[in-house]
């Protein structure tokens, strides 16, 4: 089962600060270029983030193994950790009831990272 984890991605030049409580408008102004904000529509990655909470991203990111990862797949962006080898990568959900996805070979390629998980903003 694969879900999306957005229909709402937020840069730092949208308007998401009228979504933002006080003290959330207060980090915004702290952001730089290359920070984006998801807003989380699956429970993949439950308990850790739950469905609500939204999540702040960084590029550039470093990609290491257990890092969580907001990834595009076939057009889909989710919320994964990532492990990798030197020609595989999987993409695991915390909630069990999702399962790894393996990409091996040439199908790497079908996963584009954007950035690694920063914050996340549970929801009130």
């Amino acid at each position: 089962m694969r879900h999306t984890i957005s229909k709402n991605v937020y840069s730092e030049f949208e308007s998401l600060i009228l979504s933002l409580d006080e003290e959330q408008v207060k980090q915004v102004s702290d952001f730089v270029k290359g920070v984006f904000f998801c807003e989380v529509t699956d429970d993949a990655m439950s308990p850790l983030i739950d469905c609500g909470d939204m999540v702040q991203v960084r590029r550039p990111f470093d990609t290491s193994s257990g890092s969580i990862a907001a990834v595009l797949l076939d057009g889909d962006m989710l919320l994964r950790k990532i492990a990798r080898g030197e020609s595989w990568l999987e993409l695991h959900a915390e909630n069990p009831a999702y399962e790894t996805m393996r990409f091996e070979g040439e199908d790497v390629s079908r996963v584009s990272v954007l950035g690694v998980v920063e914050k996340i903003i549970k929801q009130a």
